[in-house]
Protein backbone atom coordinates (compact mmCIF):
# COMPACT_ATOMS: atom_id res chain seq x y z
CA UNK A 1 0.00 0.00 0.00
CA UNK A 2 1.42 3.32 -0.78
CA UNK A 3 1.88 5.85 2.31
CA UNK A 4 2.66 9.13 2.84
CA UNK A 5 3.85 11.05 6.04
CA UNK A 6 5.56 13.92 7.29
CA UNK A 7 7.76 12.33 9.77
CA UNK A 8 11.53 13.70 9.86
CA UNK A 9 12.92 9.99 8.76
CA UNK A 10 11.24 7.20 7.59
CA UNK A 11 12.78 3.91 9.15
CA UNK A 12 12.87 0.56 6.70
CA UNK A 13 11.80 -1.42 9.82
CA UNK A 14 9.64 -0.58 12.46
CA UNK A 15 8.03 -2.71 15.30
CA UNK A 16 4.81 -0.56 17.22
CA UNK A 17 2.90 -2.66 19.66
CA UNK A 18 2.44 -6.11 17.84
CA UNK A 19 2.91 -5.33 14.28
CA UNK A 20 5.60 -4.73 11.94
CA UNK A 21 5.73 -2.07 9.40
CA UNK A 22 8.12 -2.41 6.93
CA UNK A 23 8.77 0.26 4.27
CA UNK A 24 10.25 0.06 0.72
CA UNK A 25 10.59 2.50 -2.10
CA UNK A 26 11.00 5.38 0.05
CA UNK A 27 11.04 8.91 -1.80
CA UNK A 28 11.11 12.18 -0.53
CA UNK A 29 7.94 14.43 -1.74
CA UNK A 30 8.54 18.05 -2.13
CA UNK A 31 5.25 19.41 -4.02
CA UNK A 32 5.03 22.79 -5.24
CA UNK A 33 2.72 25.48 -3.00
CA UNK A 34 2.27 26.55 0.06
CA UNK A 35 -0.72 23.46 0.32
CA UNK A 36 1.14 21.72 -1.73
CA UNK A 37 2.85 18.39 0.30
CA UNK A 38 6.14 17.97 1.66
CA UNK A 39 7.21 15.10 3.71
CA UNK A 40 7.61 11.04 1.93
CA UNK A 41 6.32 8.72 -0.13
CA UNK A 42 6.72 4.87 0.54
CA UNK A 43 5.05 0.97 0.09
CA UNK A 44 4.03 -0.19 3.26
CA UNK A 45 3.34 -3.66 3.90
CA UNK A 46 1.97 -4.18 8.28
CA UNK A 47 2.39 -7.95 9.51
CA UNK A 48 2.12 -9.09 12.95
CA UNK A 49 5.14 -9.55 15.27
CA UNK A 50 4.18 -13.51 15.06
CA UNK A 51 4.41 -13.87 11.53
CA UNK A 52 7.22 -11.32 10.76
CA UNK A 53 9.53 -13.60 13.18
CA UNK A 54 8.53 -17.14 10.90
CA UNK A 55 9.23 -15.03 7.77
CA UNK A 56 12.80 -14.27 9.10
CA UNK A 57 13.27 -17.44 11.14
CA UNK A 58 12.68 -19.53 7.65
CA UNK A 59 15.05 -16.69 5.83
CA UNK A 60 17.56 -17.59 8.38
CA UNK A 61 17.74 -21.31 8.31
CA UNK A 62 17.73 -21.02 4.32
CA UNK A 63 20.93 -18.77 4.44
CA UNK A 64 22.31 -21.59 7.49
CA UNK A 65 21.82 -24.14 4.54
CA UNK A 66 23.40 -22.58 1.64
CA UNK A 67 26.32 -21.63 4.00
CA UNK A 68 26.55 -25.27 4.58
CA UNK A 69 26.54 -26.28 0.46
CA UNK A 70 30.13 -24.74 0.42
Amino acid sequence: MKVRGTMIEVKPIEVLQNKVYIHKNIVRVDEDGEEGFHGWEYDETVLPVEQYLSVIEVMGQQITNLLLEV
